[in-house]
């Protein structure tokens, strides 16, 4: 048989790449499983806190994580307002706010996330912050 010039110009393709391309496949999925389970296992050993500000200093920081039983906590703004909340483990809840627009109430009411929760009016911001337990370890974002 004769080999035509359409032959010549579509080999067969080779078997060496395919291999490499398979194992350079198979490496980067683990390396991206890896990372996931790193993470997850970073995230478990971490404490929560819930950092709480008013007229942009922090007055307060709360470990969500070494709370046992939910309790009520009055924080009074500087111009008079005040916001009752409601602490428990791993959130945080406005459950009463002297501000006209009760934006604060209804943010903190979303559950499963870690948004912060913010009252203009009264200048009060919640803001929750992990942090590992040990602290001493590599950081893998800047190493």
């Amino acid at each position: 048989m004769k080999k035509t010039d359409q032959d010549s110009r579509n080999p067969k393709p080779n078997t060496l790449v395919f291999l490499l391309s398979a194992v350079l496949l198979i490496l980067c999925l683990g390396s991206l499983v890896w990372i996931g389970l790193a993470e997850r296992t970073a995230a478990g050993k971490s404490a929560l806190l819930a950092v709480i500000s008013s007229e942009g200093a922090e007055d307060l920081v709360i470990d969500l994580s070494a709370v046992k039983e939910p309790y009520v906590l009055r924080i009074d703004a500087a111009g008079g307002g005040y916001n009752l909340l409601r602490i428990s483990k791993e959130k945080v809840e406005v459950l009463e706010a002297s501000c006209p627009d009760k934006i604060c109430m209804r943010s903190s009411a979303i559950p499963g996330t870690h948004l912060p929760i913010v009252c203009l009016p009264n200048r009060l911001v919640i803001r929750y912050k992990n942090v590992p337990a040990d602290s001493a370890g590599i950081d893998a974002i800047s190493y």
